[in-house]
């Protein structure tokens, strides 16, 4: 029943002008639940897509290498969700990257390193990573397997970041004892330049590497396997710089 409405002179107030002040009243409210509901439509659609192989290896990438939430999400719905494991990318590595590689990366730190340069050296490491950027060419998929699935091999070409010219005038300004070595590591001021050198530098470093997934018989869910060391490379560039440039020798 549509309301009624009594007028400052005791009149009724048609209800079709009720209704229309009624709402007038609630269109804003109105206006944002129609938002929220097309925005929750198009979330439950994009949720629906499956990931192509390309689309899954890049995913991967940015969660390992740049530390991305949001691709650990999306391969946590796709991959954990459906078989109850909340966990197969560790979500505090997205929560806190430098907490996490000084536990899991830095376990035998060198002796005498104080903390501030064990937590440099781990936001060294984790700001180096950040800054690549992987992309993903067509992938090459088998033929079925007996088990019913399929394997891809996904090749990417990632962009690093070339800090060595730029470690290298840092080294040039260090006394020995500053640059680390094989049980140290470099001074604090030397971390604090690395870091920077590596935040200027230019993504200009190329890097090829490939990542195995396995697909199920639809081809609609692409995985990877516990053991993929693909993401290796591109992290052993980077330290590779660093030792270039004169650095813990």
């Amino acid at each position: 029943m549509l309301p009624k409405s009594v007028g400052r002179q005791g009149g009724l107030v048609s209800t079709e002008a009720a209704f229309l002040t009624s709402l007038t009243r609630h269109l804003p409210k109105l206006v944002l639940i129609g938002i929220l509901w097309a925005a929750g439509a198009c979330g439950a659609a994009a949720q629906a897509s499956p990931l192509t192989a390309e689309q899954t290896a890049e995913l991967y990438y940015r969660a390992w290498l740049n530390y991305d939430r949001a691709s650990t999400l999306r391969l946590q719905r796709e991959w954990g969700a459906s078989k109850g494991r909340i966990n197969y990318i560790d979500l505090k590595r997205t929560a806190d990257p430098i907490g996490w590689t000084l536990k899991h990366a830095m376990s035998r730190p060198p002796a005498g390193a104080s903390n501030e340069q064990l937590k440099l050296f781990a936001r060294l490491m984790v700001e180096a990573s950040k800054r690549v950027r992987c992309q993903a060419k067509a992938a090459d998929i088998g033929a079925q397997l007996p088990t019913g699935s399929h394997l891809a091999r996904v090749e990417l070409a990632c962009a690093v970041p070339d800090a060595v010219p730029g470690l290298r005038q840092l080294r040039a300004r260090a006394r020995a004892s500053e640059i680390g070595g094989a049980d140290s590591l470099p001074s604090i001021p030397m971390l604090r330049g690395m870091i920077d050198a590596f935040a200027a530098a230019p993504l200009t470093r190329q890097v090829a590497t490939e990542i195995v997934l396995t697909g199920d018989a639809e081809k609609r869910i692409w995985r990877a396997g516990p053991t993929e060391l693909g993401v290796e490379r591109v992290s052993t560039d980077l330290s590779r710089q660093i030792v270039q440039a004169g650095f813990l020798q």
